[in-house]
């Protein structure tokens, strides 16, 4: 990836590890849902702040056409433009959202929910 590197959490990396097992989906793949997720909430509304532990460099996951496109959405979301760092600071704040997401719905589902059915709602 260009830019900046992005560093999750130690708290988001295990949030991670586990929907990786829990989904039996590689890494990359929840940290797509991830960022899906986070992207299109309101990521002001989730403690990020409290992620500050550094716990793993998220390696180049993301093509270059993909990061063209979340470059653009993200502008259009913050309305302004934003260079290769601020790139990587939003979508991390993307995925770490996303990732805190998955965790609550986790929590609150009952037996008889299905963990990828509530993801994708």
């Amino acid at each position: 990836m260009s830019g900046k590197r992005m560093v999750l959490s130690a708290y988001g990396k295990q949030i991670l590890d586990n929907f990786a097992a829990y989904l039996s989906m590689s890494r990359p793949q929840v940290l797509k849902l991830a960022f899906a997720r986070g992207f299109t909430s309101d990521y002001d509304t989730h403690p990020i702040g409290t992620l500050t532990e550094k716990g793993w460099e998220i390696p180049d996951v993301f093509s270059e056409e993909d990061l063209l496109l979340f470059k653009h959405l993200i502008i259009n979301k913050c309305k302004k433009d934003i260079d290769s760092s601020e790139l990587s600071q939003e979508m991390l704040k993307s995925i770490e959202s996303g990732l805190l997401m998955f965790e609550k719905l986790y929590n609150e589902r009952n037996s008889l929910d299905d963990l990828k059915m509530l993801l994708l709602s």
